[in-house]
């Protein structure tokens, strides 16, 4: 069984002119984290963190409602990354209430973005923030469109379910991080299944 992985990064940008929300301005911090995990396990030292600890994550919605194919018996890719999704966005926002942040709202451009980057490193066989092309999570939700002052993403692969990856972004403080940001208002959320995978991305944002 191939390595699980997750990494995270996030950008803060200054404002740009006086009146104009749109395009990142070159100012700004970012914050990059890389972490291997084998075995559901975070390998490698963790900081301590203030973080209130992650609540317990209710079943895999593929397990408590199968949505199956009418003749194959077997869900649909759509059907099954729509509840994957959903298990995701719903799991966040209970920690992010735990943890005294409004609950994020769904973005389709956000959604594009992310799950256009999970598809990217299936097809393309990488795993990385920055796609072959040089292209880095800003860069992909400002070509779909969003006009962000702050931006985040969290990837990873080999987690089976929406439970696994939330319990593995959840033990490190980078991805906690971007989870548990007050300041972000949106989210998008990819999964592209494979072999080797799932490829598992989340795009948050806040805009204006």
């Amino acid at each position: 069984m191939s390595p699980m992985k997750c990494s995270a990064t996030a950008q803060v940008q200054g404002h740009g002119p006086s009146g104009s929300n749109r395009g990142p301005a070159p100012a700004g911090r970012s914050v990059f984290v890389a972490v291997a995990v084998t075995g559901g396990i975070v390998m490698g030292a963790l900081g301590a963190g203030t973080a209130s600890a992650a609540p317990t994550s209710a079943p895999d919605s593929a397990r408590a409602a199968p949505g199956r194919a009418a003749h194959t018996g077997f869900p649909t890719v759509g059907a099954r990354r729509a509840r994957y999704v959903r298990h995701i966005i719903r799991t966040v926002n209970i920690a992010r209430v735990h943890h005294g942040c409004a609950p994020l709202r769904f973005n389709k451009a956000l959604q594009k973005a992310a799950q256009r980057h999970s598809a990217d490193m299936e097809q393309r066989g990488f795993f990385d923030h920055v796609n072959p092309d040089g292209a880095e999570p800003e860069d992909r939700i400002t070509a779909v469109g969003y006009e962000w002052t702050a931006s985040g993403e969290n990837i990873a692969s080999g987690q089976a379910t929406p439970s696994a990856v939330m319990r593995t972004w959840m033990s490190s403080p980078g991805h906690r991080g971007n989870i548990l940001d007050c300041d972000f208002q949106e989210l998008g959320v990819g999964v592209e299944f494979g072999a080797g995978g799932p490829w598992w991305t989340q795009n948050f944002g806040s805009r204006g």
